[in-house]
């Protein structure tokens, strides 16, 4: 942990020089092998610095898993990801892993609910209709 620690300092003041092994953390976080919360928080560190957390689809299934702790981490993890995915392929492998982190944050407090439902709307937006139930089964 302290070396991994060590490494997302770095990318802090120069991303440049780590931001390809920074974006690696994905692997971290699904192996489970590290406190939940000490994960979760590098994650979300990593997002902010690189916007970016490979590989994806193990990004999205643990962050499902750590919805019901974490609705709002899930839920702004996803939306970022989503975000970036230029080519736009990336959320077909989530499979409903994506539905059950904005379940889980429609179903939270404000904040998680409201960066749900943002993000739900982007996702609508961008052809991705189906997620469109969830906001009318939350009225």
């Amino acid at each position: 942990m302290r070396l991994w620690e060590s490494r997302l300092a770095l990318a802090a003041t120069d991303a440049t020089q780590v931001s390809d092994e920074i974006t690696r953390f994905g692997w971290w976080l699904g192996s489970k092998k590290f406190p939940d919360d000490w994960a979760v928080n590098q994650a979300m560190r990593v997002l902010e610095v690189s916007r970016s957390l490979d590989p994806d689809f193990a990004v999205i299934e643990t962050f499902a898993q750590f919805a019901p702790r974490f609705p709002y981490e899930a839920v702004h993890a996803a939306r970022i990801l989503f975000e970036e995915d230029r080519e736009g392929w990336a959320i077909h492998g989530w499979g409903e892993h994506l539905r059950s982190i904005l379940v889980q944050a429609l179903n939270d407090g404000e904040k998680a609910r409201k960066e749900a439902t943002e993000t739900i709307e982007l996702l609508v937006s961008k052809g991705h209709r189906g997620y469109r139930t969830l906001l009318k089964s939350e009225n």
